[in-house]
């Protein structure tokens, strides 16, 4: 769990981020007739998203999911001993 902390917060974002924009994800803007996942299309303003939330795919991204959430609890914690805590080292 040391190297969940072991990059800064701004990398943790991308590192969720980076999830979003994998084509498997299908979490794509609509342009035109074309899905696009590149960061540029995902900026556009007022994009048309489609992507259908059925079991198969709740069951294929609850690891994955799971993982973001453990990692973002852990993360806040760290940064909370860091700013509150005088003795605290780090994680062990």
């Amino acid at each position: 769990m040391k190297n969940w902390v072991a990059t800064a917060p701004a990398d943790w974002a991308n590192e969720s981020y980076s999830i979003t924009l994998a084509p498997a994800t299908a979490y794509c803007t609509i342009v035109g007739a074309n899905c696009q996942y590149s960061a540029a299309a995902l900026k556009q303003t007022n994009p048309k998203r489609i992507q259908r939330i059925d079991q198969a795919y709740l069951a294929a991204y609850q690891g994955a999911a799971s993982e973001q959430v453990a990692k973002a609890g852990f993360r806040l914690a760290h940064l909370l001993n860091l700013a509150l805590d005088p003795a605290y080292g780090g994680p062990t």
